[in-house]
């Protein structure tokens, strides 16, 4: 059963190193069974097609950010902080990505989509309403923002950068936008005490 995993993760890691450099749609079960130097049959014991595939190559990868965003909150000294290591952790996994990648998912593999959908508007805005809860509760965050709206916000605008209607990838790179407006949803929310956290995490010296 070990040795079954271990082949069922090494076709994901193929695929997803594919996926990420050329995009989903270009990329044939030939190409994969080409890149694991293995036969396509063997590629099917594990996986019905190609759209089986990237549906769970998309439950992995939420499952590795899921555990990643509460080992942010664990380490994290205080809110602001856990966004700076989650925006850490969200720049390592896109930096080897084709933005098309998203996109292709999105039009192509509407089962792989909804995964994250689902992640979306479940895990990550309940993370995020919690986020929040706690920045204010430590007088970070200003008392009299409307938790669900801005929570609600904060999902749009992290999933509206794997869009390339609003940040074609011929103009921006997605990991920077994802910082930039980070940075602004935080400066958005902060107190003065959190201002100067965040300002302390950018390392940032600025008159009051």
């Amino acid at each position: 059963m070990e040795k079954e995993e271990l082949q069922r993760q090494r076709i994901l890691d193929a695929s997803f190193k594919l996926f990420s450099t050329y995009g989903v749609k270009s990329i044939t079960m030939d190409d994969i069974a080409r890149e694991l130097a293995m036969s396509k049959k063997t590629i099917y014991l594990y996986y019905n097609d190609k759209d089986d595939l990237v549906t769970q190559l998309m439950s992995s990868v939420l499952n590795v950010h899921q555990q990643e965003m509460a080992e942010s909150e664990l380490k994290s000294k205080d809110p602001i902080h856990e966004i700076f290591l989650m925006l850490d952790q969200i720049e390592k996994m896109l930096r080897p990505v084709n933005p098309s990648m998203f996109y292709d998912m999105q039009k192509y593999h509407p089962n792989a989509w909804i995964l994250f959908e689902e992640f979306k508007n479940e895990y990550m805005y309940n993370c995020i309403l919690k986020n929040l809860k706690k920045g204010i509760d430590q007088g970070i965050y200003r008392k009299e923002i409307n938790l669900e709206i801005l929570a609600h916000t904060r999902v749009i605008q992290v999933s509206s950068v794997f869009n390339p209607m609003y940040y074609p990838s011929s103009r921006f790179n997605i990991s920077d936008v994802q910082y930039q407006l980070s940075e602004h949803f935080m400066h958005g929310v902060a107190t003065l005490k959190g201002h100067k956290l965040i300002n302390k995490y950018l390392q940032v010296t600025e008159d009051e």
